[in-house]
């Protein structure tokens, strides 16, 4: 969990992971260099299982998850951010799916999409098979972060900065050439949208990188889209065709 400016939030998200039916864990959270309360808040949140860690500067996101990769000792790595929030079962759910399918490294759930007065705005329902996700990562990023859980054996695979704030999709595309992925149909999640969002304040750097994204998964290839062919691929991708 990396934590970056997140005194609002962290609370919660801390007291989800805590509260797991699944106990055997550890909850490492690296604080970016915040400059609010939320260290305080952390470390008033004295527990056996938390492992906190600082970034020598502000590294971003990508940075503090990467830190906290390394340092993780268990066999599966789960992500969730600061202001996100993850239901009792999650743990136990992936960890059993994990374990009965030796085959899939990196497994991701459905998610909810909630605002800050706890309304359930929509829902991040993907229901792509195996076989089908790299093909549709081609087109969008079929994972929400804080769902994500996988196989330590791929820490060494670090996410790129330079993609933020879509460097968990870069990540995701990479991965993809190395390892087979999965998606549990079950809310096990909830992603929170605020004004505040690392992908509300950067949308246009967003949007800006998930097009690198995708182009250089189609230079790969050996596609080299120009423009209104990559606008063609975007209608694709949201199935707009009137």
């Amino acid at each position: 969990m990396p934590t970056y400016n997140s005194a609002k939030f962290v609370k919660k998200a801390i007291e989800s992971i805590l509260l797991q039916t699944f106990q055997d864990f550890e909850l490492l959270i690296v604080d970016d260099c915040s400059t609010d309360h939320t260290l305080g808040i952390v470390q008033t949140m004295r527990h056996e299982k938390i492992r906190l860690f600082h970034t020598p500067h502000n590294l971003g996101a990508a940075g503090a998850r990467n830190l906290g990769m390394a340092e993780a000792r268990g066999r599966y790595i789960g992500f969730l951010d600061a202001d996100d929030y993850a239901y009792p079962q999650r743990l136990e759910e992936q960890v059993g799916f994990l374990e009965q399918n030796p085959d899939i490294d990196l497994l991701g759930t459905w998610t909810e999409v909630a605002n800050e007065n706890d309304e359930i705005m929509s829902y991040f329902k993907l229901n792509f098979s195996s076989e089908e996700i790299p093909m549709r990562l081609l087109f969008q990023n079929c994972f929400a972060l804080s769902s994500v859980m996988m196989r330590n054996k791929f820490t060494a695979v670090v996410f790129d900065g330079q993609y933020a704030p879509a460097e968990d999709y870069e990540y995701w595309t990479r991965l993809a050439k190395k390892a087979r992925f999965a998606i549990i149909p079950s809310i096990l999640t909830r992603y929170l949208e605020h004004s505040q969002g690392i992908s509300k304040v950067k949308q246009d750097r967003m949007r800006q990188n998930v097009r690198q994204i995708i182009t250089k998964q189609l230079n790969d290839l050996g596609i080299i889209p120009n423009e209104k062919e990559y606008e063609l691929h975007q209608q694709i991708a949201h199935f707009e065709f009137c």
